[in-house]
């Protein structure tokens, strides 16, 4: 046998990796191996076990078979990636995995490499997240999924039958390999799905044998120690997966050192596959044109839909006769980047859009019909079909349309085309979705000079308010009405956000509604939205979120609406539109409402406060604790007279009624418990000191400067693409104590300071 190759964590780093990644050897010290590789929650020893961190890094593995993962349950029922039945060791937080909400889950923290010597956080992620990354690689590469039910301690009833859908649902199921320790779960699977690829695990081989013996299976997962079968080969033709290969491999970011053993050893025993933590240590990473790119709207294939085309004048998406299929998607290329089509017997056409906005969208009432703000280039022509792959010449976005190709064949002195005969099935839609896709080089996000300085000039006020107020002051990033849209500088905002962060770090950040336009089908805006949840993901803080009226999908005759549960599930992770966050060291507690109902008839009724609504609110209000302090977040104004598209605000008297009592209750007359009410909204800032407590508004993160449209005492920005103006949002920075606010802009407007007499 060869001498095992010991490995100490910690040793000098490959100069192919990045320097806030892990140290690990390089893949030429050890032979290309002779079985199959999976990464064991990812690459767990360079990145932590079981997030997106460490699924991105196996899946850019030349080689890979697949990646492996751990599910479990949360208290309201999502599916979750995390081994261990506690968050104790791999999170900031304690308790069991059972006994969180999701929208608590993702409030811990898991420490990751730091940047820049900030230290950076991510979370645990959910099974539609890790689906949404690891999708394209299955689809261009064919790796796998091994999906562990972690359901041996706690039985998670339903959950199998949830797996199951939602792989259907995200049509991954020829890629998934489901696992247990709990035998009656494996047996489950297969009842449900008898052409399900299932594996046992078990300690042992023996173990191992003994149920596939008993019961249909299709792969051993015994552990590396558990070799206690001779002449395996005799008795089973199974793949056999061993896990905790090679033993004692530390996880992120715990060090020490470890030994490779030698594969032949476990080649001999009949080992076909083994479960690593290091699989960067066997395979190379891919090379760029290996690589496989998410889509701007992280759609990870194409993904068409029968009987509808692109418009060849206008370039928007229509339904169409029955001989065509078209993808709603815009997909972001640049230059180099390559479409590939072999779908024989289809030919396809690329809508191109380029990065020119159209001024009416920034500075008049106007909303694009498909919440796209880049500009068609009318490259759709007549007889522009093609049926071979092409590369792009320059950064923009691309839309497909595909048809059956032309069947052409004479008669007499007449030729005959019978595109228009064919009528395109679900066949045909599989077919050409498996034989096209975008191949894209990674590209590096533009850096904006003229972003620096305000980046700096922003850090340099908080912390100095920091430093003003100690060690009880809290800072939110807090931003409103993103309406996020296709060329519509989103990308900008999220790099601004985080370099505020690294240099003036943010406790939590609060979005007040609006995520998306709300004109585009339901997938679609969920889409939108996730786009903008996963880049504030990445500041590693506590989200909070309102409700905003576009944020129901209810704009201009929108006929796929969202219920209340639907939109509070999407945005907020939650059962219930309304919540409250309580930060008990600052002696504060922070009140998110929904402020919006679109089954309400006539605008006066649509906006403000239901019942039930101002109800929760008494209960929220009356067990604040004794001497604390609240701030309340909503997306429409509390007052009708800030607001200029209805003309009563619906519960405004009782809720202005119900606050007012309350921020009286510290004793006096003057006020002091409520320290604003905010909200986004209006497009605009404006302060109301009518009350005992202020109500500010808040300007919107969209690049739009619109005067009409708005309530007297309210200021609107200029703003214009590729100036700083094209930015608008706070760092919110509060002292509960002495009930100040002080509001530091990035972008279009002026810093705001209030105190509880709202001066």
């Amino acid at each position: 046998m060869r001498r095992p190759i010991a490995i100490a964590a910690g040793v000098s780093a490959l100069a192919a990796l990045s320097s806030c990644r892990r140290p690990v050897p390089p893949a030429t010290q050890v032979p290309k191996p002779p079985v199959k590789i999976w990464a064991h929650r990812g690459c767990c020893y360079a990145w932590p076990e079981n997030t997106l961190d460490a699924f991105r890094a196996a899946c850019e593995l030349d080689g890979l078979t697949g990646i492996e993962l751990d599910i479990q349950l949360t208290k309201d029922g999502k599916i979750v990636v995390i081994h261990d039945e506690t968050v104790d060791r791999t999170t900031d937080g304690k308790g069991n995995v059972r006994d969180f909400t999701l929208a608590e889950l993702k409030e811990l923290k898991i420490k990751t490499h730091s940047k820049n010597l900030i230290p950076q956080y991510t979370q645990i992620p959910t099974i539609e997240e890790v689906f949404d990354l690891v999708k394209p690689y299955c689809l261009r590469y064919g790796l796998k999924i091994n999906i562990e039910l972690k359901n041996s301690v706690v039985r998670y009833e339903g959950m199998e039958e949830m797996i199951l859908a939602l792989v259907r649902q995200y049509e991954l199921e020829p890629y998934i390999v489901y696992s247990s320790f709990n035998p009656d779960s494996i047996v489950l699977i297969k009842q449900k799905k008898p052409d399900a690829l299932v594996g046992i695990l078990n300690s042992s081989i023996k173990e191992c044998l003994a149920f596939a013996e008993a019961h249909e299976t299709d792969a051993l997962h015994p552990n590396y120690r558990g070799r206690d079968v001779e002449n395996i080969r005799e008795k089973t033709s199974l793949p056999i997966r061993m896990w905790n290969f090679p033993p004692d491999v530390p996880f992120y970011p715990n060090k020490g050192s470890f030994a490779v053993p030698d594969f032949r050893e476990i080649c001999g025993y009949g080992i076909t596959d083994v479960f690593s933590n290091i699989p960067e240590v066997y395979l190379k990473k891919r090379t760029q044109n290996q690589s496989v790119s998410s889509t701007n709207t992280d759609k990870p294939g194409l993904s068409f839909s029968l009987c509808a085309e692109i418009s060849r004048k206008t370039g928007i998406y229509k339904k169409c006769s029955t001989n065509r299929m078209a993808d709603f998607h815009f997909y972001e290329v640049n230059a180099g980047d390559f479409f590939e089509f072999d779908a024989k017997g289809y030919e396809y056409q690329i809508a191109f859009y380029n990065d020119t906005i159209d001024d009416r969208y920034i500075h008049t009432y106007c909303y694009s019909e498909e919440e796209n703000w880049s500009s068609y280039t009318k490259s759709i022509k007549r007889f522009g079909w093609k049926t071979h792959g092409q590369k792009f010449k320059r950064h923009g976005w691309a839309r497909i349309l595909v048809r059956k190709k032309e069947s052409v064949f004479k008669r007499g002195f007449s030729v005959l085309k019978l595109t228009e005969r064919f009528i395109l099935t679900a066949d045909d839609k599989a077919f050409v979705e498996g034989h096209c896709r975008f191949m894209r080089k990674p590209a590096a996000y533009g850096i904006k000079p003229f972003f620096d300085s305000e980046i700096d000039d922003t850090a340099k006020k908080v912390n100095a308010l920091r430093d003003k107020w100690g060690e009880d002051t809290l800072v939110l990033a807090l931003l409103a009405d993103t309406h996020y849209v296709i060329n519509g500088r989103w990308d900008d905002t999220a790099h601004n956000l985080l370099g505020v962060h690294e240099k003036a770090p943010f406790d939590a950040l609060i979005h007040l509604g609006d995520f998306t336009d709300g004109k585009t089908p339901a997938r679609i805006t969920e889409e939108y939205f996730n786009i903008q949840n996963d880049d504030m993901k990445k500041l590693g803080i506590p989200l909070y979120y309102t409700l905003g009226n576009h944020d129901s999908n209810y704009f201009q005759g929108n006929t796929d609406l969202l219920n209340v549960t639907e939109q509070a599930r999407l945005y907020l992770g939650r059962g219930e539109p309304h919540y409250y966050v309580d930060f008990e060291d600052k002696g504060l507690r922070l009140l998110f409402l929904h402020s919006f109902d679109h089954t309400q008839e006539g605008q006066n009724n649509r906006y403000g406060f239901s019942g039930e609504e101002i109800e929760w609110t008494r209960r929220a209000l009356a067990g604040t604790p004794a001497g604390w302090k609240v701030i309340v977040f909503s997306h429409v104004p509390l007052l009708a007279s800030m607001h200029y598209w209805s003309d009563k605000i619906r519960g405004e008297q009782e809720m202005v009624s119900l606050l007012g009592e309350f921020d009286r209750s510290g004793g006096s007359s003057a006020g002091g418990r409520v320290l604003a009410f905010i909200h986004g909204h209006t497009h605009s800032d404006c302060v109301n000191r009518d009350l005992s407590f202020p109500v500010v508004s808040i300007g919107c993160a969209k690049i739009e400067d619109e005067q009409v449209h708005k309530a007297s005492g309210s200021v609107t920005w200029p703003r214009e693409p590729g100036t700083v103006s094209q930015e608008l949002w706070d760092v919110l920075v509060v002292d509960a104590d002495s009930g100040s606010l002080d509001f530091v802009r990035f972008g279009a407007g002026e810093d705001r300071h209030l105190d509880r007499g709202g001066r």
